[in-house]
């Protein structure tokens, strides 16, 4: 009777284990954010459409790429375009974060559902775009961790690393708690990018 017992006690023990370490892996990251941090996302997740015009500089590894910018937000859908310095167009993204259009500098058009991959593949290298819709609000991804985490005097993210990249803002606008970041740089790895906003609508 004593070997059935501890056969049924040892079964339960291992069953609540089981359960712990699936509810665990099922959670959710919840990342902690400073009151001030809350309320300057409180005040700015809502902004989901708007227009940017700027400059970007990405170095990957040994090669490097200097770009003017126009990117047009709406939503989870988007229109980013790049030039070089002369004018001509570098590449046109268009669509959603799931299906995306990529045109390139020599006409070709094609289309995927993973727009980093599809970057990767036609231009050699490849921005996060949703992430960086986020980052270039000047907030964290949300449901994403935040480590080495730094902030101004103001309150406002000054530097973060999320999903294995390294995000700086450099430069907010103005003083004030909601204002929007002027320059960004972001580093993975060998892969760096610095955007530089002119202006934002």
């Amino acid at each position: 009777m004593r070997q059935y017992y501890l056969l049924f006690k040892c079964s339960v023990h291992t069953l609540l284990v089981v359960l712990l370490l699936s509810s665990c892996a099922t959670m959710k990251v919840k990342p902690s954010y400073t009151p001030l941090l809350e309320r300057r996302i409180e005040a700015l997740s809502g902004q989901t459409d708007w227009q940017i015009d700027g400059r970007l500089a990405i170095k990957n590894g040994g090669e490097g790429l200097s770009a003017t910018l126009h990117w047009v937000q709406n939503q989870d859908s988007f229109d980013i375009s790049l030039y070089d310095p002369l004018g001509r167009k570098v590449a046109h993204m268009q669509g959603s974060y799931d299906l995306v259009s990529l045109s390139t500098s020599d006409g070709k058009v094609v289309e995927g559902a993973d727009p980093e991959a599809l970057q990767l593949q036609y231009l050699g290298w490849s921005l996060p775009l949703e992430y960086l819709s986020h980052w270039v609000m000047g907030l964290p991804v949300s449901g994403k961790l935040m480590q080495n985490t730094s902030y101004d005097s103001a309150g406002r993210l000054q530097a973060l690393t999320q999903e294995g990249w390294r995000i700086q803002f450099k430069r907010y606008e103005t003083s004030q708690l909601t204002a929007l970041p002027q320059l960004v740089q972001l580093e993975k790895g060998d892969f760096r990018v610095k955007l530089l906003v002119d202006e934002r609508i």
